[in-house]
């Protein structure tokens, strides 16, 4: 166990933060870093005093501004990481940074990073992120705590790493309900109807397959949204229905009045074309195949074949792994199609990063044309580093989304959640 002052770490954090024995409900934990003792600030919330760290140096009084609030009038620099006792479960975690060191002249002079519970945060630079000294800024992440504490971890690069304040805000499972037990068996209720379909493809130059699911109840004369949900690699049109249990999700929604009734439709990801060579099997020649396919091919032919509402604000997109860098692409380029984006797993595919944030829309065109915009990942997913840098990417943007950071890894269990929570939210009057 790691030691500070030859007392374990979680002992001292344990006798001077947790003194009367846990609350029934999580609280925010708010840590005052260098503080010398606990207090209330002038909005009446409580702050802890400096404790948990494993090393560097606690400062009391750096010497701040009288206007400047208290939490920021004290520091911990030089520490190579923190844990504290936390509820197990999801948390918004806020760190304060104040550059107060007369030594570092301007951007660039003090430069980390920080891990929270594995997630990064690349490049604090509290200077720069200021805008000067005695200049407070905040960095905020969604974690998941799963062994009954938090750690988090700096990582010098450049000058030592400096904190002025933890928050630790317990939070509801990303805004949603997990997924209850048995949301995607098959229950006693009423059932839909899967359909193999093929259907006329001018970018493969013949027909091409797809399953249709129609919910329960379904009439040809009432016009319903549709949702076009994408597989992952390896997998084909069917794995939704074989794999995903979307079919026992959705059912089991609908007889709960929990999402809109709607048509799903599931298509073969991977486009085969006449002629296609070598150069044409690149994954972004792929994609761009596909791409058309879809918007060119299939679309149409489900608005003439179904009785789908073809307005935009009726119209989902969303994937899994490959079909979810799918959805990134295409939902990029054709703004006006979908006002509804699911990620599941998975992010750009096809072109570099560099080469995606050139070309990806700006927030406010992108904001302008979703209705929602939801990305989810497991937090043992082997792309969860690749999704992180997609959320940079659309955070560099102004791009808008919901993100969820699930229990899990690259599978069904996370998918079938992600669809659950997913489909609740389309279609619906309100937002």
């Amino acid at each position: 166990m790691l030691r500070r002052a030859g007392v374990p770490v979680l002992a001292a954090i344990a006798a001077s933060s947790l003194a009367g024995g846990a609350a029934a409900e999580p609280e925010t934990i708010r840590i005052a870093c260098g503080a010398a003792a606990a207090f209330t600030d002038a909005a009446g919330r409580a702050w802890r005093e400096d404790a948990g760290f494993f090393d560097g140096v606690a400062v009391t009084d750096v010497g701040a501004p009288a206007d400047i609030a208290t939490e920021c009038r004290s520091e911990r620099y030089g520490m190579s990481g923190f844990w504290v006792p936390a509820a197990n479960g999801r948390h918004r975690v806020t760190l304060t940074f104040c550059e107060a060191y007369d030594g570092i002249e301007g951007a660039g002079g003090r430069v980390f990073d920080v891990q929270v519970e594995g997630v990064p945060l690349r490049g604090i630079d509290p200077f720069a992120l200021g805008g000067g000294r005695f200049k407070p800024s905040t960095r905020s992440v969604v974690v998941n705590v799963r062994d009954g504490k938090l750690d988090i971890v700096f990582i010098r690069n450049k000058q030592s790493p400096q904190i002025n304040a933890i928050v630790i805000e317990p939070l509801p499972f990303g805004g949603e309900t997990a997924a209850p037990e048995g949301f995607d068996r098959a229950r006693d209720v009423p059932r839909g109807e899967i359909r193999p379909i093929r259907y006329p493809s001018k970018t493969a130059g013949g027909e091409r397959p797809a399953n249709v699911y129609t919910p329960p109840g379904f009439s040809p004369q009432r016009r319903y949204p549709v949702l076009y949900l994408l597989h992952g690699s390896g997998d084909d049109e069917t794995s939704w229905t074989t794999r995903g249990a979307m079919r026992e999700i959705l059912d089991n929604l609908f007889a709960e009045g929990q999402a809109e009734p709607m048509i799903v439709v599931m298509p073969l990801g991977v486009v085969r074309w006449a002629g296609a060579g070598s150069d044409d099997e690149s994954r972004e020649a792929r994609q761009k195949a596909f791409e058309r396919d879809l918007m060119d091919d299939l679309i149409p032919y489900v608005e003439t074949n179904y009785p789908v509402e073809a307005e935009t604000s009726r119209r989902a997109l969303a994937g899994l792994s490959m079909g979810a860098g799918q959805t990134c692409w295409i939902g990029s380029r054709h703004l006006g199609r979908f006002a509804y984006l699911g990620m599941f797993s998975g992010g750009m595919v096809g072109r570099t990063f560099d080469d995606v944030a050139a070309a990806y829309p700006e927030g406010v065109a992108f904001n302008a044309s979703k209705k929602l915009f939801w990305i989810s990942c497991g937090h043992a997913d082997v792309h969860y580093a690749g999704v992180l840098r997609t959320l940079d990417l659309f955070d560099a943007r102004g791009v808008e989304y919901h993100w969820l950071l699930q229990d899990g890894s690259h599978d069904w269990p996370v998918w079938r959640e992600a669809l659950y929570l997913f489909s609740q939210r389309l279609f619906r009057k309100s937002r």
